[in-house]
């Protein structure tokens, strides 16, 4: 696979019923429109180090491994995440 065409990897820590989790999931999936995402969402529910890590602060949003966002994810910051990502894959 090419540089340019690389998945940027966006992984949401969540759990059922978490309202701000669907809405930073629906963010993710409109930016996905414009930008080469892979989504990947974590129950912290299944796994109890996560439910240690994350229980109070969820959704926990990484980009490409790096922790982005906590609790809220802003749109307009989303977009230049992707945005910076996308820049350095055609570098």
């Amino acid at each position: 696979m090419d540089k340019i065409n690389k998945k940027i990897v966006v992984t949401i820590y969540t759990r059922k019923g978490c309202g701000l989790c669907e809405e930073a999931k629906e963010k993710v999936l409109c930016a996905s429109r414009e930008f080469p995402i892979q989504l990947e969402v974590v129950d912290i529910a299944q796994d109890p180090l996560l439910v240690l890590e994350y229980d109070l602060y969820i959704p926990v949003v990484f980009i490409d491994g790096e922790k982005a966002f906590v609790s809220r994810m802003d749109e307009k910051w989303l977009y230049r995440e992707l945005e910076i990502r996308s820049r350095k894959q055609v570098e």
